[in-house]
């Protein structure tokens, strides 16, 4: 892969700013340029964006607490319906476009910045594995086991196959030509 083309930009930032930047580019043993880059990358690929579909920010244990607060029925229902609209809805405002590679994009970046997960993609002639973990317990994996299967339906247009455990869930599902049970994208 060739680097990435560069351009010099010069900015002002208030002494504060900057004695905040130099504290954490130093905690983070990175030259400052490179955490500014960091910070620059993540507003550019996810907080502009997600401003605009009202992601709102809530601490680990707040959100388990949550979570684990919900009935299992209303869960069940909640993750479909969620899976079915919100992926398919920011994978064509940020990609303009649905099937698999804008979703891979859209669930990378999902995890990285909304940090619902760690993930895994493993390609094969077969279709895709892609494996999330995540520490939020069963509930949690109940609820993105549902949320991810109507994610692909909508997104991919494929039907799923998905495992789920304590704290991971696997989906696996076929692409190309002979990919299996298609549905129809216009859901």
């Amino acid at each position: 892969m060739a680097p990435l083309k560069t351009v010099f930009r010069s900015l002002r930032l208030t002494q504060k700013l900057d004695s905040a930047i130099q504290r954490e580019a130093t905690s983070r043993g990175l030259p400052v340029n490179s955490l500014i880059s960091q910070i620059l990358t993540k507003y550019a690929e996810w907080d502009r964006h997600a401003e605009k579909f009202g992601f709102v920010m809530i601490t680990r244990d707040g959100f388990r607490t949550l979570v684990e607060s919900i009935p299992d029925d209303l869960l069940a229902r909640v993750g479909p319906e969620l899976g079915a609209s919100n992926p398919r809805e920011m994978t064509l405002f940020w990609f303009k476009r649905l099937g698999v590679e804008p979703f891979l994009s859209y669930l990378e970046l999902y995890c990285r910045y909304g940090r619902i997960g760690e993930y895994e993609v493993e390609q094969s002639a077969g279709g895709y594995v892609i494996t999330i973990h995540h520490e939020l317990g069963p509930k949690y994996s109940s609820y993105l086991a549902d949320f991810f299967a109507a994610a692909v339906r909508s997104v991919v247009g494929v039907v799923p196959t998905v495992e789920r455990s304590r704290n991971a869930i696997v989906l696996h599902f076929a692409a190309g030509a002979d990919a299996g049970p298609r549905v129809p994208r216009d859901r």
